[in-house]
């Protein structure tokens, strides 16, 4: 079982890392496109690189001025929403993710926060933002509202003790 367990962990990161690549490829062969990151970044020469984040502050500051920040969930999440697009939609950032299972549980696409399937939906959502700026920024504060209301660590704690102690007596 663990032989199986490693192997599947590798190759969704290596999937995820591939699928990344080809997309940012993609994004910044169109878009003028900015990576904050300490990793080398290796065959996407239209990138600007502009390094690692060091504080929290820095980062809400960047999703909050970046006109779109684009996510991408790792393959290895089958479930749930990963804490990155709660970062950036509490900081006020806009935020284009591919789509997952659980985000309308939480949130109304095209509403609060945007969604892609597919290399050619990224692109086009990219183009159609970057022309609709009122619109970006509507949403953009719209996910803010929504997270900050339904969807903080106070309201995710009294989530987590209702659900623990709901059977107690």
């Amino acid at each position: 079982m663990r032989k199986e367990v490693l192997a599947a962990t590798y190759l969704s990161d290596k999937v995820t890392a591939m699928e990344r690549y080809q997309l940012l490829r993609a994004v910044s062969g169109r878009f003028e496109t900015q990576l904050y990151t300490g990793d080398a970044v290796d065959g996407l020469p239209q990138i600007h690189v502009r390094g690692q984040v060091e504080t929290d502050e820095e980062r809400a500051g960047i999703y909050r001025n970046s006109r779109i920040n684009l996510h991408f969930t790792p393959r290895s999440v089958q479930t749930g929403i990963p804490q990155q697009v709660f970062d950036i939609m509490e900081a006020g950032g806009f935020v284009l993710t591919n789509f997952q299972m659980d985000i309308p549980d939480y949130f109304v696409i095209g509403e609060q926060l945007e969604t892609f399937t597919s290399e050619n939906e990224l692109l086009e959502k990219i183009q159609y933002y970057l022309e609709h700026e009122e619109e970006r920024a509507r949403i953009a504060l719209a996910g803010q509202q929504a997270v900050r209301e339904y969807h903080s660590y106070k309201q995710r704690a009294v989530t987590i003790f209702n659900t623990v102690f709901s059977d107690v007596e």
